[in-house]
């Protein structure tokens, strides 16, 4: 599930809070996502929230780093998993972020995932001093090296690439993380295929990413990989109440005016999300199942943490069950 790490609900006590009821109540993992810089304009790009709440405040709202939260929230926590869904590889230098994210997960005992995209924001290219044009590029060599990193078991290795060049460095604690690739245009599908243990595709219908599944199978099999392989995690909004007619009126106007935000209609997504009685959720999450996925990220819609604290012990009690 998604941590409030933005939006109208980001502050520490939230954050904190919410990974804590996470494990209590038996989420697999955490999921935070991943700007450097965002503003006022872009306030109806939240983790956790509604519209309302965040047209209630002209308040510029909290935008938590990703990598330094998880890492935080990994030494409060024993068992829950962490995923950055997705970390914005190509504004980050690749062999730091690595010795980061080996540290984190030796440190952690193992409960991390290397969860990347190409970026869709480009803010963030250009406070970092990085080259959005080049970004695929960029990714695609990054993939490269970290894939080397991990299998080089404290080896010292050399890289000579376009954007990163070395001779002869150890990288530790040798450890290795999963690798998912969260995107699903072509390119995102071609480095999951290449790269990825595990697919991340945001805001489609189980129908859409059923055909989409379709289209990384085939990209699969040019590099002799099986889709089976492959963990799939659905990454969707999801507005859950005790009735079908209180989720209505609690979230219905907020998905109205999110799906046709300016920013939402470019990307494709969130023209239909999940919101009902736990029943209703319930089917949501089991066509998904049919189509492929192999787990869910549920974002949910809040209008303040405690509307959210109740949402996961709702999902958790009613929903979760009938999924194991």
């Amino acid at each position: 599930m998604r941590l409030p790490v933005s939006g109208p609900l980001a502050n520490a006590n939230s954050i904190i809070q919410t990974a804590l009821a996470a494990e209590r109540l038996g989420f697999d993992f955490v999921t935070v996502h991943d700007h450097i810089a965002r503003g006022y304009e872009e306030r109806y790009h939240f983790a956790v929230g509604t519209v309302e709440s965040v047209d209630g405040s002209k308040e510029v709202t909290n935008f938590y780093e990703s990598i330094s939260t998880l890492s935080f929230l990994a030494g409060m926590t024993k068992k829950i998993f962490f995923v950055p869904a997705a970390l914005v590889l190509p504004v980050r230098n690749a062999p730091t972020i690595l010795k980061q994210f080996q540290t984190v997960q030796d440190l952690s005992g193992g409960r991390f995932v290397f969860c990347v995209a190409v970026g869709n924001a480009e803010k963030d290219f250009e406070v970092t001093q990085t080259n959005w044009d080049t970004r695929g590029e960029n990714m695609d060599e990054d993939l490269e090296l970290v894939k080397k990193v991990f299998a080089s078991n404290r080896e010292p290795i050399s890289f000579d690439g376009k954007y990163t060049k070395f001779h002869d460095a150890e990288f530790s604690p040798p450890v290795s993380l999963p690798i998912w690739i969260a995107g699903k245009g072509p390119a995102a599908l071609r480095r999951t295929a290449q790269y990825g243990t595990g697919w991340m595709p945001s805001g489609v219908t189980p129908e859409v990413m059923g055909e989409t599944r379709k289209k990384l199978a085939n990209k699969l099999e040019k590099y002799k990989r099986s889709i089976s392989e492959l963990e799939i995690c659905i990454e969707i909004f999801v507005g859950i109440a005790k009735s079908s007619e209180e989720a209505q009126q609690l979230y219905g106007p907020t998905f109205k005016k999110f799906a046709n935000l300016p920013d939402i209609v470019r990307i494709g997504a969130y023209n239909k999300v999940p919101i009902g009685d736990p029943e209703e959720i319930s089917e949501w999450v089991t066509r998904y199942e049919n189509a492929g996925a192999t787990s869910f990220e549920a974002k949910f819609y809040a209008k303040d943490l405690a509307n959210l604290l109740e949402s996961m012990e709702l999902f958790a009690d009613k929903v979760m069950p009938r999924h194991k």
